[in-house]
Order: C-alpha cells, then sequence, then structure tokens
C-alpha cells in the first residue's frame, strides 16, 4: 500500500524500489521554514516556566501564542471590514439617530 503523495508522507527512494512504504519523515512534519527567535532573558524565563507548567516544549508554547495571535489580527481585520461596511450601508440611518 503506497502512502498518499505529500511532504508528510514521502518514502526514502530505497524504501520505495523496494515496495516498502516506511516514511521518511514523521507523519506531523511539515516542510518548516527554520528561524531564530531571539528573547531576552526575562522572556526565556517566563517561557520556559509557562513551558514546564503545561507540560510542553517552549517552541509547542511559542508557537500556539503566534497561532492565537494571527487568529486574532485576522478575526480583528474582519470586524473591521464588516463595521466598515455596516457603516457604509446603514449612513442615512445612523446620520438620522444622531440629530
Amino acid at each position: 500500500m503506497q502512502p498518499p503523495d505529500s511532504l508528510s508522507s514521502r518514502t526514502h527512494p530505497r524504501d520505495t524500489a523496494a515496495g516498502v512504504a516506511e516514511h521518511w519523515y514523521q507523519s506531523d512534519t511539515v516542510a518548516p521554514m527554520a528561524m531564530t527567535l531571539r528573547l531576552t532573558d526575562e522572556q526565556t524565563a517566563a517561557l520556559r516556566a509557562r513551558a514546564d507548567s503545561e507540560g510542553r516544549s517552549m517552541q509547542q508554547v511559542a508557537v500556539s501564542a503566534l497561532d492565537d495571535y494571527l487568529l486574532r489580527a485576522e478575526d480583528d481585520e474582519r470586524t473591521d471590514r464588516l463595521a466598515a461596511h455596516g457603516a457604509d450601508r446603514f449612513a442615512d440611518l445612523l446620520r438620522r439617530l444622531g440629530e
């Protein structure tokens, strides 16, 4: 049985030739972009303490925080667009209510 064609399930060429579906990458591995995050000593200590208290790695905590931030920023942008649309749509009514 051949795995689906994706980055997370590619097989080693030697194993493919032998017909073995051994995964070359772990199933949760995505083609990541490496980066360096420079933190102050205080930030590092706080991140380490939070990770230890949650039983997670510092990277897991940092990635989760980044995901939360990006989702919140996207929601804020959507809210701003909807508010602007509502203000345009109901401009006359809002003006009359303000009188």
